[in-house]
């Protein structure tokens, strides 16, 4: 069923209050020829011949006169509907999926979700968590609204915005052991295999002829720091990850390291939105003010 514009129903209205197609067009700033294509498009959307056309001006047909009735009230519902859609626009409420690798959460999430769920009672929000190259393909096939992922690649549908900076690095307990001692043959390197920075900083230093005989992987940096921590071995690690408090962790500045840029991702539709937007702001705002 083809409905009709509204701005046709506006017009037929301006029609049968005047009678006179002229004046209708004068008042709604128009051509003469403009409204009766208008006019003859709005007939053929309903099925039926609204107008009677005559030396002195117009009448309504019956079908005229019952769409006259009826389409006030229609137009009246349309503003109601497009106000209340505008409405919900300019609020943060509804669902959104935000997605970060999971090491990313900890050290962001904290600094705006709880005061976002404050002022917002009606928002929802899912969390999503994966490697950061995997998090901005959801992002791109519309599966997570949102993405805080770590050197994000270039796609010619994301908006890429660097919020902080990181370095990844070799750390060891400043508790010096046999196993996180880099000059000795029982020395460990603890690390995520996966992780492009890990791949990048063991590759630098294979070029340089030093490789670590004995390797323990883990998908979980923040087991990797604990393990790091008690002095099992050298970790690959970032510094966002370590956290600026733990004092009992020293960067060893002898090997290789890593820039990363932390950066929020979407779609360039999402910022459309007032409430997306809101929700950007939030999260860009958060993050900044916790001075990282």
């Amino acid at each position: 069923m083809k409905l009709p514009e509204a701005r046709d129903l506006e017009l037929f209205l301006e029609v049968s209050k005047t009678e006179n197609l002229s004046r209708a067009a004068e008042r709604a700033g128009m051509t003469q020829p403009a409204l009766s294509l208008a006019m003859k498009r709005l007939e053929d959307v309903v099925g039926n011949q609204l107008l009677l056309r005559s030396k002195s001006g117009v009448k309504l047909t019956k079908a005229g006169i019952m769409l006259a009735q009826e389409a006030r009230t229609l137009l009246e519902d349309w503003e109601r509907i497009t106000s209340k859609v505008a409405h919900d626009e300019e609020s943060l409420k509804g669902r959104y999926v935000l997605g970060m690798h999971p090491s990313v959460a900890l050290y962001t999430l904290p600094h705006f979700i709880p005061k976002l769920l404050k002022d917002n009672s009606g928002l929802e929000i899912k969390l999503v968590h994966d490697l950061s190259r995997k998090i901005s393909e959801e992002v791109i096939s519309f599966r997570v609204d949102i993405g805080l992922v770590v050197n994000p690649i270039m796609h010619p549908d994301l908006v890429v915005k660097e919020l902080i900076k990181d370095e990844v690095g070799y750390w060891r307990s400043k508790k010096l052991t046999a196993t996180n001692d880099i000059n000795s043959d029982q020395c460990v390197l603890i690390c995520d295999p996966d992780l492009l920075q890990s791949q990048e900083l063991m590759g630098k230093l294979s070029k340089k002829g030093q490789v670590f005989k004995r390797i323990m992987t883990s998908s979980s940096l923040e087991v990797i720091k604990s393990l790091t921590l008690s002095g099992a071995g050298v970790g690959i690690i970032p510094g966002r990850v370590v956290g600026a408090q733990d004092k009992n962790l020293e960067m060893l500045k002898q090997l290789p390291t890593f820039s990363d840029r932390i950066c929020v991702i979407y779609r360039s539709d999402l910022q459309r939105a007032h409430g997306s937007r809101r929700l950007l702001d939030a999260l860009v705002h958060g993050i900044h003010e916790a001075n990282f």
